[in-house]
Parts: C-alpha cells; sequence; structure tokens
C-alpha cells in the first residue's frame, strides 16, 4: 500500500511533462504589446500565428501576400475594432483587410 507522499510524487511526475513554450506552437510577429490578433489554423500541419501592432507589415508580406490598407486611419480603425480577437485562417484577416478598403 502507498503512503500519501508516495501516491503526490507519482501524481507530481506524470504533471511535469514537457509540452513545449508558446512560442514553440504560436508564430508571433512583433514585439510583445497589449495590441494583438491571433489567427487559428485550419489544417493541423500549420503554425497559429499571434500578430502584434508593430509585425502586422511583416505578418501581411509573410501571410496575406501583401495585403495592405489604402490609408493609415484604416489600419487604427483595424487594430482599434479587432485587438484581442481569434480569426479562423490568414484569409479571414485578409478578408476583413479589403472590408476595410472597400467600405
Amino acid at each position: 500500500m502507498r503512503t500519501q507522499s508516495e501516491g503526490n510524487a507519482i501524481k507530481e511526475r506524470k504533471g511535469n511533462k514537457k509540452k513545449g513554450n508558446e512560442s514553440d506552437r504560436i508564430e508571433t510577429f512583433g514585439t510583445h504589446s497589449q495590441t494583438f490578433f491571433s489567427v487559428q489554423t485550419k489544417y493541423a500541419n500549420e503554425t497559429p500565428c499571434k500578430v502584434y501592432k508593430d509585425g502586422f507589415k511583416e505578418y501581411s508580406d509573410t501571410k496575406l501576400l501583401g495585403t495592405w490598407f489604402k490609408k493609415q486611419y484604416l489600419a487604427e480603425l483595424f487594430w482599434k475594432e479587432n485587438s484581442g480577437k481569434m480569426f479562423n485562417e490568414h484569409s479571414h484577416v485578409s478578408n476583413v483587410i479589403l472590408k476595410y478598403n472597400n467600405g
């Protein structure tokens, strides 16, 4: 029969499995600030993204084939309305940008 401390030690070992850092599982664009949005992946082999405001241009060039805003105030409006939002995929972000540009 196990003592209480042996049982706790077994539970601790089971709970200490390495899952990897967040940076290993999420591609990050920009530096850590309070203004960001996230992009989930549609397929298992893709890496989810976290995009900070200062890394948005790099993200756009890398994932959205350069889709960008016609005017600077549209980019500010985008960040005001979508900060902290979780997008389903990269094409969803692109469609939202096009909506701001056309709208």
